[in-house]
């Protein structure tokens, strides 16, 4: 359609007041045809609502007059105004504050030049960060966001953690130097007066830094209280009794005698990280500074200056950690947001045309065609319900994450109910053979989750298999406990996707246009876990995928046999 084909009657209650949800029917029933009869108008009306009202995300459409024609449950929500004043609201009516912003330049570049975009935005009036999708569409815009305020607070205080840390690190080094300066200073000075070498030693005793001074063989000539105490030196004990490379790991003394200390004698001092070892043999991850000491007619002596930084390497790996897992669930969000508008895009063009072929030629259509036309509208409206209902999948495999809640169950009973199930709903065009060991027995197990995993492998197996193929589902058991075997005869698996096959989101690049959301293998990963099952994968490209899986259970008694 080239814009909205709006009725007079809506027409004129859009410029008198503003759209309740009653006006947002009688738009939809003139997007559906005013000729369809009122049932079908209802249902398929109905189920849009319901469709749009569920999804994650807020969502809103304007007409070419900017006007608002339609808000979800969650974009009334986030945008703080009541639905009734902002249906047939001009948009730059009801929020002026945005104009000039970035939502007015790209809402505006998105319908002049038909290309999406994607945009973070903060809006001041609301005080929220938003994430946007906007895309054009014939007649208007529509607009998806979410609110993002509390992911941008937590990349603020990461940043400003990672600040402080920085800041904190460079005055640990300048320490350090400073340090090594003042000990240098006062070995310097030590003969020409007593009381500034007591109080040089006054100050190696009390720093929580170790200290260390060694000669050019590597014998040790003093260690400081807070190095002996790190590193287990007994008490007493003369250092000149240990040697340096006794402090570290054989890989890493040799590092040292490679490449630092040719450093240090070449620059005449070393900084750097490395892992510092007691006598005990607990390790510490350490900032070191070696500088080098001339002596006049005498080989020269090294003293180092040792800090413990493993609180702050901790930190560092929890801020990484953070930051990772930050990364993941944005990328893991754009996947989603990505899938929901690829996957919802089709079924609409489909709904949109067969709407707009009926209303432009409802005179010349035969009813057979009609018809046609109408149940290729119901057949698109189902498969909205169906891609909704796999989103839906994703909260389940979240709750998969908790403990099972096991009870006494049939094993063999629950997969001949399935298979009957699947063949009424496939029909005749795949072969469903079953294969279950008689003399079925009682398992502990979770039945919704077992339910889940079966119709998924089947589903799945049905799914990318061609018409008139064998799919096989084989049961048995024994002693060790149960295992269920699904094999096809469909597209396989390519052999770099089989380690992903069972992640969220991931479909392979051999599925063409076979409709999906690579949420199913989720459900069946997490119930095989949650039994401390083992899954395992045999696929070939265009021969057929077998999929095993092996629940370690305690068998009761047996039951009666039952066969599909």
């Amino acid at each position: 359609m080239d814009n909205f084909q709006l009725s007079e009657q809506t027409r004129e209650r859009i410029k008198t007041h503003p759209l309740y949800k009653g006006d947002v029917d009688l738009f939809i029933h003139d997007l559906l045809d005013m000729a369809t009869p009122d049932p079908a108008r209802q249902t398929a009306s109905e189920m849009l609502y319901t469709s749009l009202d569920h999804i994650d995300n807020a969502l809103f459409l304007v007409d070419n007059d900017w006007r608002f024609v339609y808000l979800n449950n969650k974009a009334e929500s986030l945008l703080r105004q009541d639905l009734n004043s902002l249906i047939g609201a001009r948009i730059w009516d009801a929020f002026p504050d945005a104009v000039g912003t970035t939502f007015h330049t790209e809402y505006q570049r998105v319908v002049y030049t038909r290309r999406s975009s994607r945009f973070t935005e903060y809006f001041a009036p609301l005080q929220t960060w938003f994430e946007v999708q906007a895309d054009a569409m014939q007649g208007g815009l529509i607009v998806q966001f979410r609110d993002v305020t509390a992911r941008k607070k937590l990349e603020d205080a990461l940043q400003r953690s990672v600040s402080d840390l920085e800041m904190r690190v460079r005055e640990s080094d300048q320490e350090l130097t400073q340090i090594n300066q003042q000990l240098l200073q006062e070995i310097a000075l030590r003969e020409e007066a007593q009381h500034a070498q007591m109080r040089l030693v006054n100050i190696l005793e009390t720093t929580s830094d170790y200290v260390t001074i060694v000669n050019e063989a590597g014998e040790m000539l003093y260690i400081n209280q807070a190095a002996r105490a790190a590193l287990a030196v007994p008490e007493g004990t003369p250092a000149t009794d240990y040697k340096a490379k006794q402090f570290f790991r054989r890989e890493d003394f040799k590092v040292i005698l490679r490449d630092i200390m040719p450093q240090v004698d070449r620059d005449g001092t070393w900084q750097g990280e490395i892992t510092v070892r007691g006598l005990d043999g607990r390790e510490i991850a350490a900032s070191k500074v070696i500088i080098r000491h001339d002596q006049a007619d005498a080989p020269p002596l090294y003293s180092a200056i040792t800090r413990d930084i493993s609180h702050r390497k901790h930190i560092e790996d929890e801020l990484r950690q953070t930051l990772q897992k930050e990364r993941e669930l944005s990328e893991l969000k754009s996947r989603f947001s990505d899938l929901v508008s690829h996957e919802f895009r089709t079924p609409l063009a489909i709904i949109q045309t067969s709407t707009d072929l009926i209303l432009r030629y409802n005179d010349r259509l035969t009813p057979e065609k009609r018809d046609e036309y109408l149940e290729r509208i119901q057949q698109q409206i189902t498969q909205l319900k169906y891609l909704l209902d796999d989103f839906s999948t994703m909260g389940r495999a979240d709750l998969l994450g908790q403990p099972s809640q096991p009870t006494m169950v049939d094993f063999s009973a629950l997969c001949v109910a399935i298979i009957t199930e699947l063949r009424q709903v496939d029909g005749d065009v795949h072969n469903i053979e079953a294969d279950i060991m008689p003399t079925p027995r009682l398992y502990f197990l979770d039945h919704k989750l077992l339910r889940e995993m079966v119709i998924n492998l089947l589903s799945n197996a049905l799914k990318y298999s061609h018409a008139g193929s064998t799919v096989k589902l084989k049961l048995s058991y024994d002693d060790d406990g149960i295992e269920l075997q699904i094999s096809d005869e469909g597209v396989g698996i390519a052999e770099d996707e089989k380690p992903h096959i069972f992640d969220s989101f991931f479909r392979g690049r051999n599925v063409g246009h076979i409709p999906g959301t690579g949420l199913g293998g989720v459900l069946i990963r997490q119930a095989v876990k949650a039994h401390n099952g083992a899954l395992t994968l045999d696929s070939q490209l265009d021969v057929g995928t077998t999929v095993t899986v092996r629940l370690p259970a305690e068998a009761q008694q047996p039951v009666n046999d039952r066969k599909p």
